[in-house]
């Protein structure tokens, strides 16, 4: 399954998507919200592609953003667990 993880690597339009550019960062936090372009839920690990607009991101630029300002994931940070069970 497809999903944004903290530790992701991100393309990110800036501007509240109004940007012409994207640029790429590394989510640091994340919360999952119950309504899209909401600020404040509930802080998780991973969220899922199709989920993702309901989630607000802290990225390592010093921004944040709105899931729909994600437009890919450029690289998944691979999990302990799941390395060890390689």
């Amino acid at each position: 399954m497809k999903q944004i993880q903290i530790g992701s690597t991100v393309e990110v339009r800036g501007g509240f998507n109004r940007d012409v550019t994207t640029h790429e960062t590394t989510v640091r936090s994340m919360e999952l919200c119950t309504m899209q372009r909401a600020k404040h839920g509930k802080s998780v690990q991973a969220i899922a592609w199709d989920e993702k607009d309901f989630g607000c991101y802290d990225l390592a630029d010093g921004h944040w953003c709105y899931g729909e300002q994600i437009k890919r994931v450029i690289k998944n940070k691979i999990s302990a667990f799941y390395a060890c069970n390689l």
